[in-house]
């Protein structure tokens, strides 16, 4: 039987066990979709990088909001966000397009990555670029990169996952109990949140 779910209930720092049940406890008969839920700078973007890469990136698709601004936002036309990207990595084109007010957007454009990963043709979302293939036949680990503070926030990934037959797991980074510990998770992160605005997560 697949271990996943068991060696997956861990907190930030536990990286290479999650990475090693991934490669070790998984048979291609199951599909698992893995929810990370942390504040930005916990490590959360790192474990879905272990992840994929014990699974496999051929079978592994990681969806985020982050992406929507990392391949220029609709801002930036694919050119652009080539150069930028040679200059300074995805981190500079994430930097020159990010705007709140195109957060919604992000998020609507990672809903529908993921609906082409599970093989779930309702996405919610308007066509666009993103390069969303059919990869239902040959994924077997869908990771959901987001910050999920809110459960309310990620319960739609799982209920969309379940109802496509997906086993779904939700791996949880607890937030810091101190000022010096968010100011860490600040210096941790590659988007530059003020500390001010990092909050329990609840």
């Amino acid at each position: 039987a697949c271990t996943l779910r068991q060696l997956l209930a861990v907190r930030a720092g536990s990286a290479a066990v999650a990475a090693t049940a991934v490669a070790g406890g998984c048979s291609s008969t199951r599909r698992h979709v893995v929810v990370l839920r942390g504040l930005p700078g916990s490590g959360k973007s790192f474990l879905a990088r272990r992840l994929a890469l014990a699974n496999g990136r051929a079978s592994s698709v990681v969806c985020s909001a982050d992406n929507f601004f990392e391949r220029g936002g609709g801002v930036l036309n694919s050119k652009a966000v080539r150069q930028l990207t040679e200059d300074g990595g995805a981190g500079a084109v994430y930097a020159k397009v990010f705007s709140t007010d195109l957060v919604p957007q992000a998020h609507k454009y990672c809903r529908a990555e993921f609906c082409a990963a599970i093989g779930d043709g309702d996405s919610g979302a308007a066509g666009g670029d993103g390069g969303l293939d059919d990869e239902e036949a040959t994924t077997t680990l869908v990771i959901v990169d987001n910050t999920n503070i809110e459960s309310r926030m990620y319960r739609w990934y799982t209920s969309t996952a379940e109802a496509a037959g997906w086993t779904t797991i939700v791996v949880e980074f607890p937030p810091p109990a101190d000022e010096a510990g968010l100011a860490r998770l600040r210096r941790n992160g590659t988007h530059n949140v003020p500390t001010k605005t990092l909050a329990p997560v609840s």
